[in-house]
């Protein structure tokens, strides 16, 4: 469908007024300082790209025009365009736009959408293995995540030119006479208009790039459900095993060590025996190896974690530090600094860091755990 528009350039203003009549104002809007236009840019990243266009002609001479035609690059949606006149005289001038407006934007929406019903599926699912007591409480973030990334593209997709496939654009001028003495034209101007029209252009992504960010996070999800499965399955066969008559459980004299990974999230451990107490935690590991030294199980503490607050967001659990020792229980998430007795003995247990699953890529190192009695 084209749909023809008029550009008003008074004051910096710029209208569109549309064959229904309607007006889209466009003043005082913030133009992208950019010129460059990145392939693959963040969401909602901003630019412009520039179009040449002039025109000529002789006094008495027809009159020229001259059209041309752009198109917003891959994975960009247009937000508004601005006339820079360089030099105009003569009989018209007037610049004409022509928005033709296609499939591209319905496409990506189709995209989106699609793959919101997906993650959305994934979510549901995740959380129906809470009924097993095992956590999903990371990945669902994860999937939330993506979603609100998918939902900002759909809100950047509902702007007024976003799906405009292609701009026509033409001027058209001519000569004139500018002094008449007794009926005859004693001087005369030719026609010429040279501009730039400036295009102002947002990211929001390709279907390719939109499916492959997407894809990423369902194969990771996808991976998380087969473990939750499982888990759930060793607790069903569990469950349906004959009742025997409890025996006293003796707790055992051994030790027993793991290995708590920063870069992982959750890690579950198996212990070959009971134990009531965590013995001993030694190593170090750090949020951001980077910019962070290594801490132990208390987390990162005194100029690191001011430096920190900004990001608390990416906390896994807002209560503690950056890099605290983190302990799955039934009353929760307990925070363990160092050696600690419990009431009652156990045969596994989850430990993690205090950093958000989404942000584990830059930490670096290990604790590693002691259990005894």
């Amino acid at each position: 469908m084209n749909i023809k528009l008029s550009n008003t350039l008074a004051s910096g203003a710029i209208s569109f007024l549309a064959t229904t009549g309607v007006v889209i104002s466009l003043q005082n809007q913030v133009f992208a300082q950019s010129n460059n236009c990145p392939a693959t840019p963040k969401i909602g990243y901003r630019c412009y790209e520039d179009l040449k266009l002039s025109a000529r002609t002789g006094y008495g001479e027809p009159p020229n025009t001259n059209a041309k035609t752009y198109s917003p690059r891959d994975g960009y949606r247009l937000m508004k365009y601005e006339e820079i006149v360089h030099s105009k005289f003569g009989s018209g001038g007037g610049l004409n736009v022509d928005l033709v407006r296609g499939g591209s934007v319905i496409n990506i929406r189709k995209v989106i959408t699609d793959e919101n019903k997906i993650l959305l599926d994934r979510k549901s699912r995740a959380e129906s293995y809470a009924q097993w007591s095992i956590r999903v409480g990371g990945e669902t973030e994860t999937i939330e995540k993506a979603i609100q990334e998918n939902n900002s593209r759909l809100a950047l997709l509902e702007k007024s030119s976003s799906n405009v496939d292609r701009v026509n654009v033409s001027v058209t001028v001519s000569g004139r006479c500018t002094r008449v003495v007794l009926g005859t034209c004693v001087d005369n101007q030719g026609g010429k208009y040279e501009g730039t029209i400036r295009f102002q252009l947002e990211y929001v992504g390709t279907p390719a790039t939109i499916s492959a960010a997407n894809n990423g996070v369902i194969k990771r999800i996808d991976a998380a459900l087969l473990r939750f499965e499982q888990e759930a399955q060793a607790i069903r066969q569990q469950q349906q095993q004959p009742q025997q008559s409890p025996q006293p459980q003796q707790p055992t004299s051994s030790s027993a060590c793991v290995s708590v990974d920063s870069r992982s999230g959750w890690q579950h451990f198996n212990l070959p025996g009971s134990f009531t107490k965590v013995a001993s935690i030694s190593g170090g590991w750090s949020v951001d190896t980077r910019n962070y030294s290594s801490v132990g199980s208390s987390g990162h503490s005194g100029a690191d974690a001011q430096a920190l607050e900004p990001y608390n967001q990416y906390k896994f659990d807002q209560k503690f530090p950056f890099g605290a020792l983190l302990m799955g229980s039934g009353q929760g998430t307990l925070w363990i600094q160092n050696a600690v007795s419990f009431n009652g003995s156990f045969g596994a247990v989850d430990m993690r860091i205090n950093d958000a699953d989404n942000a584990l890529g830059d930490n670096g190192g290990s604790l590693q755990v002691c259990f005894g009695n």
